[in-house]
């Protein structure tokens, strides 16, 4: 309690610290005023978004040969795990998921979680480091293009400890199997997060949707810094600065922000958290 006490301390004191330079009123107004139909389309494609990563766990769970398939179950653990993802910072509180699923062994279970976060974070690491070439002109080419192939080559990287660790010989077939559809979804949804930036920010100020890729990228790599709840606060911080610099207003790109919280993070988890309460109740 107390850690997530002080993560949701922090997570607010950064906001208050962002307030101080842009105007919460101008913010609130800009929410308020995002077309419906632009609504719709961003929470329709956080469905699609939705989908994918429901595959995603799909395949990782049949990383494991022995593992039983029950779609209902499959489902129900990946929208608990939803709300799972506020509890710890980073989204590691996800991985609480082990023990609403069925399977051979707990070990299992938890490679499951780690390869579905692998190959989440390989895809923003990616997309950030691409970003990179163009958004931080002064730093080394070589270090950027030596940081971006240990990226890219990372899951080959950690594919070869399956074959050392005696637990993990059992996973490998499923990995060399499943791995690459989970990177190429992780592709797909990392593109589909920026499509949402982009409607949400163009009705506000006109962003190019290159443009829109190369910032968000740098912002969205502020989600993997496990420090603050679902980024939050940290997420907006990053926004304000990187938008800025490409001449978007800071009390814009915060406004986007928080919208694509709302739809994306918060009302994804009422299912889940419908989920718990009756199984608390059970």
């Amino acid at each position: 309690m107390l850690f997530y006490l002080a993560k949701l301390g922090l997570s607010l004191l950064i906001l208050w610290l962002i307030f101080r330079r842009v105007d919460l009123g101008e913010v609130l107004r800009e929410l308020a005023q995002i077309p419906v139909y632009i609504v719709l389309l961003v929470l329709a494609i956080t469905m699609m978004r939705q989908y994918l990563q429901y595959r995603n766990w799909r395949y990782a769970l049949k990383l494991n040969p022995w593992f039983c398939v029950d779609e209902k179950q499959i489902s129900r653990s990946y929208l608990i795990g939803i709300p799972l993802r506020f509890l710890l910072p980073g989204g590691h509180g996800s991985f609480a998921k082990v023990f609403f699923i069925d399977n051979s062994s707990k070990t299992a279970s938890i490679a499951a979680v780690a390869s579905e976060k692998l190959a989440q974070t390989w895809a923003i690491l990616l997309f950030a480091a691409g970003s990179a070439f163009w958004v931080f002109p002064g730093w080394s080419p070589a270090l950027k293009l030596m940081a971006f192939i240990v990226i890219a080559l990372l899951p080959l990287i950690l594919g070869g400890f399956t074959k050392w660790h005696r637990d993990l010989t059992v996973l490998r077939d499923g990995y060399r199997r499943n791995i690459p559809r989970m990177l190429i979804i992780q592709v797909i949804a990392v593109l589909l997060t920026m499509l949402q930036y982009y409607l949400l920010l163009n009705t506000m100020s006109a962003i190019s949707f290159g443009e829109t890729t190369l910032r968000m990228s740098i912002v969205q790599f502020s989600d993997t810094i496990p420090i603050t709840i679902s980024g939050l606060g940290l997420r907006e911080s990053f926004a304000m600065h990187f938008l800025e610099t490409a001449g978007y207003a800071g009390g814009k790109a915060i406004t986007a922000t928080l919208a694509l919280f709302f739809i994306q993070d918060v009302l994804t988890c009422i299912p889940g958290l419908a989920l718990l309460i009756i199984r608390k109740k059970d």
